[in-house]
This record gives C-alpha cells, sequence and structure tokens, in this order.
C-alpha cells in the first residue's frame, strides 16, 4: 500500500482565515473585496453585488479595476492603488466606479493587506463605501461657492462670514479694499472686531449683538464705524443673518454685509446743518425785523409778531 501524505496546515489556516474575513464582510452594508496577493478577486458580500450589479462569478477571478473603472475614473488615483498593491502595502482613496448597466458613482476604499503566519501578504480585504451622495452635495457646494464669488466681485459691499464656535471671520477681498488694508495685513476674531470699531459705538454693536443672538430667527441691521489703515473712521451700515446651525439650535455661522456709508452720512449732516443754520436765522429774524408776506395782489397773509408790535394792528 503506497500512501502520499499532503501537510494541508498551511492550505486549511488560510481558508479559515478566509472564512472568518467572509463572515465579517457579510455583515457589513459597505462594499467588501477580499483579493489575492496580486489584487485578483476572490471574494465580494451582498453590500458589493448590491451597489455594483456585478454577481460574484462575474468578477471573482478578475481584477476589480477592469470592470469596475471607466471614463471619469482618475488615472492618478488608480496608479495609487497599483503601486500600493505591489508593494504589499494599504490604500485609501476616493475614486469613481460604474455598476454593470454603466451608472456612475463614488466610493471611497480603504484597503489593508493581510498575512499569513509567516508574515507574507497573502491578499488584500477593501472595503468600499458609496459615498456619491456626499459628492454630489460637495459639488453643488463648489458651484454655489462659485456663484456667490461672481455675486460678490460685482457688489460693493463688503462681505464677512463669522464662526461662532471658532471666533473666525472671512472677509471678502472687498472688505479689505473699503478700509484700506490687503488681505495680509488684517485677520479678525472678536477682539480685533472690536478694536476696530470705534469706541462710542462698541456699547451699542454689542448690545444688538447680544440682542440678536437670543433671537436669531431673523436679520440684523446696525450702523457704527470702522477704524481704516489710515486711521480715519468710516460710517458702516452693516446687516447679517445665521445661515447654519448646530444639531442642538445653536447658531453656527453668521453671514453679513458691511457698506461704506460715509458720504452718506456726511451729507445728510450737512444737511441738518443746513437745517439748523436756516431754523436759527428764521428765529432771529422774527425777533428783530418786521416781516410781511403779501399774495400776488398785495393783501398780506402772513406777518410775524414783531410787525403787529410796530404797526399796532393785530394779527
Amino acid at each position: 500500500v503506497l500512501c502520499l501524505l499532503q501537510d494541508i496546515t498551511e492550505k486549511k489556516q488560510k481558508e479559515l482565515e478566509f472564512q472568518r474575513l467572509s463572515l465579517v464582510a457579510n455583515n457589513t452594508d459597505n462594499s467588501v473585496i477580499i483579493t489575492d496577493a496580486n489584487g485578483v478577486t476572490e471574494y465580494v458580500n451582498q453590500g458589493f453585488v448590491r451597489v455594483s450589479g456585478y454577481s460574484p462569478p462575474e468578477i471573482i477571478g478578475k481584477k476589480p479595476g477592469h470592470l469596475l473603472q471607466g471614463t471619469d475614473t482618475d488615472a492618478e488615483t488608480v496608479e495609487i492603488i497599483r503601486r500600493a498593491v505591489q508593494n504589499n502595502t494599504s490604500f485609501h482613496v476616493e475614486l469613481v466606479n460604474y455598476t454593470k448597466s454603466g451608472k456612475r458613482y463614488w466610493v471611497n476604499i480603504k484597503a489593508d493587506p493581510y498575512f499569513d503566519d509567516d508574515g507574507r501578504v497573502v491578499g488584500f480585504v477593501g472595503v468600499q463605501k458609496d459615498v456619491t451622495e456626499r459628492k454630489m452635495m460637495e459639488q453643488e457646494l463648489r458651484a454655489r461657492e462659485k456663484e456667490l464669488r461672481m455675486v460678490l466681485d460685482a457688489t460693493s459691499d463688503g462681505i464677512w462670514k463669522w464662526y461662532f464656535a471658532e471666533n473666525r471671520f472671512e472677509l471678502s477681498d472687498r472688505f479689505y479694499v473699503m478700509l484700506g488694508y490687503e488681505r495680509e495685513e488684517l485677520s479678525l476674531d472678536r477682539e480685533r472686531w472690536n478694536n476696530l470699531l470705534h469706541p462710542d459705538d462698541r456699547d451699542s454693536v454689542t448690545e444688538t449683538m447680544r440682542a440678536y443672538r437670543q433671537h436669531p430667527k431673523e436679520f440684523f441691521v446696525s450702523k457704527y464705524r470702522l477704524r481704516a489703515k489710515n486711521g480715519e473712521y468710516k460710517w458702516i451700515h452693516g446687516a447679517g443673518r445665521v445661515v447654519e446651525w448646530s444639531d442642538d439650535g445653536k447658531p453656527v455661522l453668521l453671514i453679513g454685509s458691511n457698506r461704506d456709508v460715509t458720504r452718506e452720512y456726511e451729507q445728510e449732516q450737512e444737511l441738518l446743518a443746513s437745517a439748523r443754520e436756516t431754523e436759527n436765522f428764521r428765529r432771529a429774524l422774527e425777533q428783530s425785523a418786521l416781516v410781511s408776506i403779501t399774495d400776488t395782489a398785495g393783501a398780506i397773509v402772513y406777518a410775524n409778531d414783531k410787525f403787529a408790535e410796530i404797526s399796532g394792528y393785530t394779527i
């Protein structure tokens, strides 16, 4: 009798390890791919089947990228994956994949090598999370930010963002131009903002903001003076509103605008001064001169007290 004995311990250990990995993979909603050391697929879970549309027989024995990658898949990211597999190292990337039906979707991939008892790489375990919704939101946000920048470039107002938790301000280019600063010359937090305010306006602005933070659903409006780089103060019409809230309902981000109304304020003061001068002149005239006003026929329609006093006639 001829008996042939073969040590299959290593094979059994690999099978047991593979079964343990498969058990974990089947209990997650994310896509899981297990490959050999060369990146050839040995196992996919039901999460992968659901997202990609490929059945296990269609991908096992193939490299995932041969089926999943397409026109919009970034070549540099693919190269990162290739080098990581070649060097038996982990990788964490985001890239575009395609379903069996050709639908485009984004995945976040975290893959790590796993080893045998001798420290040799047996294969890779990759977890893919579908992040299409987040990517779409990011793209939409970038598009909105681009539109906002175009609007800001076209307006004469200085726009600012105040992040409450971080006590941090972001300022538009126009904000700096309005006060005569270069961007690198001025960075703002709450303390520096207060230092720019005219001393006579600090209490009123602080009170306005305190009241607004108690009822932050509407716009706040305030008028104050800010110190320009040359030391002069400019009159500012400020307005803003909370646009972002925390999960517990606290204001996170306040966006507002500053409009330079210095010239308008000066013109307003000039008109008031002119009105006061006119009133003072009228009063002086009333007290020292005889004044009468007639209509076109010469009939008196108005006479002041001095006229009545001198003429002896009653008004």
